[in-house]
C-alpha cells in the first residue's frame, strides 16, 4: 500500500470501526488504533480467546467477513500458541487424545464458531474418529467428565448412551463444547413431544444436540431411500424440540454416526436434496468411526424408571386412610352403610 492510499481491506474494516445499537457502525479514529496486535495480544491470549470476537465486532461484519477474519488470526495464533494435542496437516487438524484421534478439516471449527451465532444458517460437517485398540471398556475411562457425565447420568431410554457419551466428546476435543445440560435437565412446552439429546455452551453460545447413528439392520449399508427417511425424520425432530424448548438456544447440532464412508456419501447426497426449510438452521456433523462394535450394537439395558406427574392436589392411599380415620362423621355413617 503506498503512503496516503486508504486501507479498505474488510479485515481492516471489521478492526476500526464501532457499533451501538441503533446506530450505524462508526469508524475508529485513526490515533487510537494500530496493529491488529494491540486488539488482540497473541503473545498472552490461548487460541480460544483469539477466535472470539467482541459483540461490537460481530455486529458491525457479516457472518463471511467474521469467517474470514477469524481464519486469519488463527493462523496467526497457531504460529506462537498451538496445542499440544493438535497437528495441523494437508488441511486437516488431527486432534489425539488418550484413547482415539479425530480427524476434521482444519477450517470446521471456524465455520461451526461463526455458524453458531448466525440465525437461519445450515452446514454440513465431516470428521471420522479412530479409537485405538481395546474397544469400549478401556475407551470409556479415558474420556472428559462431561462425556462422562452423559454416559451415567438417566436418559429417556433407547440405546443411545454410548453415541451421546462419544458425542459430547467430539464436541469438547475439536469445538471446545462444554456440556449445559443433559437430557432429563431440558424442559419442554407443551411437553410429550420431540425432545434433545442434550445440550452445549460453544463459543459462548448454547446449542441443543441431537444425536443418532445412520445403519441398516438388516443389511448394514445405507441405502438412499432410508438415509433421506432418517435425515428427514431427525431434522424434523430437531426443528420442533427448538420450537417447543424452554433452554435459551437458538439452534442445534445434528450428529450423526456412521461406519462406512459409503454411508457417509449418501447421506451427504440425501441432504443435499433436502428442502431448505427442513436443514435451515442446523449444523449436521457426519462422524465416521471404524473399529468400535460397541457404538453400533449397543442395546437398551433397562427401561429407565419415571415417576407419574401427580395431580396437583390429589392424595395417595395412605393419605386418604388417615383423613377418613380422623372424620367422625365418616366413623358414624360407615357402619349403617355397611347393615344396609
Amino acid at each position: 500500500m503506498h503512503a496516503g492510499e486508504e486501507n479498505t481491506s474488510p479485515q481492516v474494516q471489521i478492526l476500526q470501526t464501532t457499533y451501538q445499537p441503533g446506530r450505524a457502525p462508526q469508524p475508529v479514529e485513526p490515533s487510537k488504533m494500530s496493529a491488529i496486535g494491540e486488539f488482540l495480544p497473541i503473545a498472552t491470549q490461548p487460541v480460544s480467546a483469539l477466535l472470539a470476537m467482541s459483540e461490537t465486532q460481530a455486529a458491525a461484519c457479516s457472518a463471511k467477513q467474521r469467517i474470514k477474519a477469524n481464519k486469519e488470526v488463527r493462523q496467526v495464533a497457531e504460529q506462537s500458541n498451538e496445542r499440544s494435542d493438535e497437528v495441523h496437516a494437508f488441511g486437516y487438524t488431527f486432534t489425539l487424545a488418550p484413547g482415539f484421534s479425530i480427524k476434521i478439516n482444519a477450517e470446521s471449527s471456524l465455520l461451526l464458531s461463526s455458524f453458531a451465532h448466525e440465525q437461519g444458517l445450515a452446514m454440513c460437517i465431516e470428521s471420522e474418529l479412530q479409537p485405538k485398540a481395546g474397544g469400549w471398556s478401556q475407551l470409556l475411562p479415558t474420556l472428559s467428565p462431561d462425556a462422562l457425565r452423559v454416559f451415567h447420568e438417566e436418559n429417556a431410554g433407547g440405546a443411545s448412551a454410548i453415541s451421546e457419551c462419544l458425542s459430547m466428546e467430539v464436541l469438547r476435543r475439536t469445538f471446545n463444547a462444554s456440556l449445559k445440560h443433559t437430557e432429563m435437565q431440558l424442559t419442554y412446552w407443551p411437553p410429550n413431544g420431540a425432545i434433545t439429546d442434550f445440550s452445549v455452551v460453544l463459543d459462548g453460545v448454547e446449542l441443543g444436540v441431537s444425536v443418532t447413528r445412520a445403519f441398516d439392520f438388516a443389511t448394514g449399508a445405507l441405502s438412499s431411500v432410508n438415509a433421506e427417511a432418517l435425515l428427514r425424520k431427525k431434522l424434523g425432530g430437531v426443528l420442533r424440540s427448538s420450537a417447543t424448548s424452554c433452554q435459551d438456544w437458538r439452534k442445534q447440532l445434528l450428529h450423526i454416526w456412521c461406519q462406512s464412508r459409503a454411508d457417509v456419501v449418501t447421506l451427504q447426497h440425501a441432504y443435499a436434496l433436502l428442502p431448505i426449510e427442513i436443514v435451515a438452521d442446523t449444523v449436521v456433523i457426519f462422524t465416521l468411526c471404524r473399529g468400535l462394535h460397541e457404538l453400533f450394537a449397543e442395546k437398551q439395558s433397562k427401561q429407565p424408571q419415571r415417576t407419574a406427574n401427580k395431580t396437583k392436589g390429589s392424595k395417595d392411599a395412605e393419605h386418604l386412610r388417615i383423613l377418613a380415620d380422623s372424620d367422625p362423621f365418616f366413623r358414624v355413617q360407615a357402619p349403617r352403610a355397611l347393615g344396609g
